[in-house]
């Protein structure tokens, strides 16, 4: 029993010292993209060592430094990224860098928010555990997204009693209208549009986008289809259109409304048409495609629908 006890933390720190040693083994990667929409796609990453972490940057041609060195593109989205982290890591329980940005193993990665009809880069490479820095070596993959053919569609929506009527200029447009609770969606989602594609694309990924989607007319009262509703509840409803891929087609409208047994009442009734532009127009983007969120964040509080 004397002996375990000197022995055992010897066998502990071996222990740790050989995954760190694992870790920081080189590493090669085969990485595709595949399943390539407008602002979608995924990344497939398959490393030699199955211990080393690694991290993944992308850039865009509608990016400022898009014709930088890949080494100066990837060490500002270290920089950024690490930025990011220091700033928002205490509000957004985010995590540590390598815990919210960094992968083992295969991977099968959704990525989101891209630039449509947008030439893009994808760098992936390792990382080491302690200096959080990159390590020697990267690999590259280019792919462009395809373009969204925009619509004009505009959608009428009308408040009666407890009832919410939307009516689309084009009766054959299809379109998709969510709505929560206005805390929640800027809480968590930090603006409307945000929380409507990420819906969006939940949906899609189910294979329920026939299902919550719509076209022509649609009708929803709030005192008989949804039991949730507190009284004097304040949610925004959030609306575009969409196409197969469930891909916006139109700007993005939202309405803050406030929820009565019996009535429901928009809240900025000459001002439901304040919209977000269409993905490759819009977002103001930081340097990595990661921060888009931020990029939104920062917006909040003209997210009101009363500029």
């Amino acid at each position: 029993m004397k002996l375990l006890r000197y022995i055992l933390p010897v066998i502990l720190l071996a222990a740790g010292c050989s995954k760190d040693q694992l870790a920081l083994r080189p590493c090669t990667f085969e990485v595709s993209v595949s399943d390539i929409k407008a602002t979608k796609a995924t990344l497939s990453i398959h490393p030699s060592n199955k211990d080393a972490w690694y991290h993944y940057s992308l850039a865009s041609s509608d990016d400022d430094n898009f014709n930088e060195s890949d080494e100066k593109l990837i060490q500002d989205d270290l920089d950024f990224t690490h930025i990011i982290i220091e700033e928002l890591a205490d509000i957004f329980h985010i995590g540590t860098f390598m815990q919210a940005f960094c992968y083992k193993g295969d991977r099968d990665l959704p990525v989101t928010l891209l630039t449509s009809g947008a030439d893009h880069k994808v760098f992936v490479y390792q990382i080491d555990p302690k200096t959080e820095k990159k390590m020697s070596g990267h690999v590259r993959v280019d792919f462009h997204t395809r373009e969204i053919k925009p619509s004009d569609v505009t959608f009428d929506i009308k408040f009666s009693g407890s009832t919410v009527t939307i009516t689309p200029s084009d009766p054959e447009a299809v379109y998709f209208w969510e709505y929560e609770n206005s805390d929640y969606i800027l809480n968590d989602y930090f603006s409307p549009r945000l929380y409507l594609y990420k819906i969006m694309d939940m949906y899609v990924n189910y294979g329920f986008f026939d299902s919550v989607t719509s076209k022509g007319t649609d009708t929803w009262d709030f005192d008989t289809m949804d039991d949730e509703m507190e009284e004097g509840e304040i949610c925004s409803l959030v609306i575009a259109g969409v196409d197969p891929d469930g891909e916006f087609t139109t700007r993005v409208t939202y309405i803050d409304f406030e929820y009565h047994k019996g009535k429901v009442a928009p809240i900025t009734v000459d001002d439901y048409n304040y919209d977000f532009p269409l993905p490759r127009q819009g977002f103001s983007l930081p340097k990595s495609h990661k921060f888009r969120i931020f990029a939104e964040w920062t917006k909040r509080n003209s997210l009101s629908g009363t500029e």
